[in-house]
């Protein structure tokens, strides 16, 4: 699979997980991020999975920036 293969069905999987998810390669490098990372890029709890058949990319997703936007707009309000 290309590069360009593997973002396009990165953003296929991940563009509406309502958390952020980035595609990065081995050195640390974001290749992509879904509609919610590129929308705030403020990461909170992530993690690391391996791409499957892959040995330079991964899947890094953040859980609970929903919750802490909302925290943080309340305040201002």
């Amino acid at each position: 699979m290309t590069q360009e293969e593997l973002i396009c069905a990165f953003h296929a999987m991940w563009d509406n997980y309502p958390e952020q998810v980035r595609l990065i390669d081995k050195t640390f490098l974001v290749l992509a991020g879904n509609k919610a990372y590129t929308a705030v890029g403020v990461p909170c709890e992530s993690f690391w999975v391996p791409v499957e058949g892959e040995t330079d990319y991964y899947i890094h997703y953040t859980n609970g920036l929903n919750e802490a936007i909302a925290r943080l707009t309340k305040k201002d309000e």
